[in-house]
C-alpha cells in the first residue's frame, strides 16, 4: 500500500478523549451483500450519522463478508465510500480498517463533498507487509478541518483488495491542536491496540461476521486476549542476589560511558567529556555518584559535536534512572542527539509525560510511518521540495514509577538493507519494538549529545538523578542487556 506524500493528522484537540455517551454510536461495518439493497443501514442498524454504504469497480461478498477489487482490475478501479450525515455529526472519527492486500496493493484514503469532489487525495497511506492473513491500519480522519466532506472513500490504485470492514467511532475535540496529544492518540489508538480501545469490539466482531483470521500482531493479541491488564508501572530495579556471577559489561562499540564518578568525564578513554549546564551536583547513585539534575533550575550536561556519537542505524544507549517529576506536554530527555531543526531528532531516549519509556529516531516518510509528520516540522530542499520526516520509535507499555531505581536501554539494530528494529529495556527484560523500514533522510553533521535536555539545555529537562550512561555504536544483544543491569551495585 502507498504512503501519502504528507501524513498530516491535523485533529484540533487541546484534549482528546472518547466520550462515554458515544460509545452505543460506534459504527461497525461490515462489508456484504446487504448493502446491494436500498434498505442495507437499516438492517445493519448503523448509527444515525451513517448515511450510506456504497461501492463501484468492485463487489460485495457473502462469504466471507467483504468487499473485493480483483488483482486483473484496471489501475483506479473500485471504490467504496461511506456516506456521512453532517448534520448529525460534526466531530472527528477514528477509524480502523481490517482488510487482506498484498505488497503489490495500493489503497489510498480519501474525503469527497456532497459534489463528489475530492476534497482530500490522500489522508492516509500506510505500507503494511501481509501475508494470508487480516491487518488492519488505524487513522484520524480530521472531519472539524473538512467541513464540506461529506464520504469516507477506500479508493484501490492497483493489486487485489479486499476489505472486510471498518470500526468508525467519534472523539471529542476542543481547542486547538496539541502536538503531544497527537502524538499520544496515535499510540494508544493505533497498532497495537490498548486492550481498553472501544475499537477492539468492534474489530473483534468483524472479524468474526467475516470469518477471517487476524494477523499476529499486537493488535490481534489484544484482541485474544482473555487475561486482566498488567499492572500499570514497572516493579522497581532489584539488585542482583548475593555472589551471583555475570559477564562484565561489554566494552565492544563502547563509544562513551558517564559514570559521574567524582566527574563528568568519559570514562571509556576521556573522549566524549561532558560539561555541567547551572550547577548540578554529584550525588550517590547505583554505583558511586550519580548526576543530579533539577529541572526547575534547567539543568544538563552537553557533549560536543562527535562523529563517534552521530550513530544513523544502529547504537545502543543506557542508562540508570531515578526522576522526581516529568516535563509537562513533551516529557523529558534522559540522552539525547539532534540539532535545533524541528523534527530532526537523531536519536533519544526519554520519558513520556505520563511515564513510560521511548526510544525515537526522526525518519524518512517513503514506506511505512509509525506516527506523524508535523506542518512545522517540514524541511525544504534548496530546489524547494518538501523533504518530510516522521517521529518513529517504541514506546513501553506499561510506566516507570517516580522516585524509583530503573535501569533503561534502547537499541537500534538493522536487520535487513530494507528494515530496521527499535527495542527497549526496562531493568533487563524486553519491552517493546517496532521494525521500520524508514532511514534518516537529512544531513547529521552538526549534531551533539544532551544528557538530560535537548538543543541547548532549555526544554524537556530531566528531573532528578541519571547515573552509568553508556552508549555504543552497536545493538546490545538481549543477554549483553542483562549482564549490564546484573552488574554489582553499590
Amino acid at each position: 500500500m502507498r504512503l501519502s506524500s504528507l501524513v498530516v493528522f491535523a485533529v484540533a484537540a487541546c484534549s482528546l478523549a472518547v466520550a462515554a455517551t458515544i460509545q452505543p454510536d460506534v459504527a461497525e461495518i461490515s462489508f456484504d451483500r446487504r448493502f446491494e439493497k436500498p434498505d442495507a443501514l437499516a438492517e445493519a442498524k448503523q448509527p444515525a450519522w451513517v448515511a450510506k454504504v456504497e461501492q463501484q469497480g468492485g463487489r460485495f461478498l457473502d462469504e466471507p463478508h467483504a468487499w473485493e477489487v480483483a488483482a486483473s482490475a484496471p489501475e483506479g478501479v473500485g471504490r467504496l465510500s461511506i456516506t456521512l450525515d453532517r448534520k448529525k455529526l460534526n466531530e472527528d472519527i477514528v477509524a480502523t480498517i481490517l482488510f487482506d492486500a498484498d505488497d503489490a496493493a495500493d489503497i489510498a484514503i480519501q474525503l469527497f463533498d456532497a459534489q463528489g469532489r475530492v476534497v482530500v487525495v490522500d489522508l492516509f497511506g500506510n505500507l503494511v507487509e501481509v501475508g494470508k492473513e487480516a491487518t488492519t491500519d488505524t487513522f484520524v480522519i480530521p472531519l472539524r478541518k473538512y467541513p464540506t466532506a461529506e464520504k469516507i472513500v477506500v479508493r484501490r490504485v492497483k493489486g487485489p483488495v479486499k476489505v472486510y470492514g471498518i470500526v468508525l467511532f467519534p472523539v471529542v475535540t476542543e481547542g486547538e491542536a496539541d502536538l503531544a496529544a497527537l502524538e499520544k492518540l496515535a499510540r494508544v489508538l493505533g497498532d497495537p491496540l490498548s486492550p481498553e480501545n472501544p475499537l477492539l469490539k468492534g474489530l473483534r466482531n468483524i472479524a468474526r461476521s467475516g470469518k477471517v483470521t487476524m494477523q499476529a500482531t499486537a493488535t490481534s493479541k489484544a484482541l485474544a486476549a482473555a487475561t486482566p491488564a498488567p499492572a500499570t508501572k514497572y516493579a522497581g530495579a532489584v539488585p542482583p542476589p548475593a555472589g551471583l556471577k555475570v559477564a562484565p559489561p561489554s566494552t565492544e562499540g563502547l563509544v562513551a560511558h558517564w559514570a559521574f564518578d567524582g566527574d563528568t568525564t568519559d570514562a571509556n578513554g576521556g573522549k566524549h567529556n561532558g560539561r555541567i549546564r547551572g550547577s548540578a551536583p554529584l550525588v550517590p547513585g547505583i554505583r558511586g555518584k550519580a548526576l543530579h539534575l533539577r529541572r526547575s533550575r534547567m539543568e544538563s550536561m552537553a557533549v560536543s559535536s562527535s562523529p563517534d556519537l552521530i550513530l544513523r542505524e544502529t547504537l545502543t544507549v543506557a542508562a540508570w534512572v531515578k526522576y522526581s517529576s516529568i516535563a509537562p506536554r513533551w516529557g523529558s530527555q534522559i540522552l539525547w542527539c539532534g540539532d535545533e531543526r524541528l523534527g530532526r531528532d537523531l536519536w533519544q531516549l526519554n520519558l513520556f509525560t505520563d511515564g513510560t519509556l521511548h526510544l525515537r529516531s526522526d525518519r524518512s516518510v517513503s514506506g511505512q510511518p509509525i506516527f506523524h509528520v508535523f506542518e512545522n516540522e517540514i524541511q525544504f530542499s534548496p530546489k524547494g521540495g518538501a523533504i518530510l520526516s516522521q517521529h518513529v520509535g517504541v514506546w513501553s507499555p506499561k510506566q516507570l514509577a517516580p522516585e524509583t531505581w530503573y535501569f533503561v536501554t534502547g537499541t537500534i539494530e538493522k536487520l535487513s538493507p530494507k528494515q530496521s528494529s527499535f527495542k527497549i529495556y526496562v531493568n533487563g527484560e524486553a519491552a517493546g519494538e517496532t521494525r521500520t523500514g524508514e532511514v534518516v533522510n537529512y544531513d547529521t553533521d552538526k549534531m551533539w549529545v544532551n544528557v538530560g535536555s535537548v538543543d541547548f539545555g532549555d526544554w524537556q529537562n530531566f528531573d532528578g538523578l541519571i547515573d552509568e550512561v553508556r552508549v555504543y555504536n552497536r545493538a546490545l544483544t538481549a543477554a549483553e542487556v542483562m549482564a549490564l543491569y546484573q552488574q554489582p551495585r553499590q
